[in-house]
């Protein structure tokens, strides 16, 4: 996780991304999540987000998002809160 916050504010670019998947994930003895991932392109190439637990659960499918990722390898990324 350090590597990643570390290329993220040393190389981070801010891009809109799309809500791809939003949905209800039960924690096990533990109350559920709202987990959402979003879709952006890079250079005409699509990436998707890692899942990003959204405790307010404002985004919904379809939503128009902030990414930030690595200007050095893209896939890197998160959606910006």
């Amino acid at each position: 996780m350090a590597k990643i916050d570390y290329l993220l504010g040393s190389q981070g670019i801010l891009t809109t991304g799309v809500i791809e998947k939003a949905q209800t994930h039960a924690q096990r003895m533990r109350s559920t999540e709202w987990q959402v991932r979003a879709l952006y392109q890079v250079a005409q190439e699509e990436f998707i987000t890692p899942v990003f637990i959204d405790n307010t659960r404002d985004l919904q499918l379809g939503d128009t998002v902030q990414v930030i990722y690595s200007r050095s390898y893209p896939a890197v990324s998160r959606i910006s809160n």
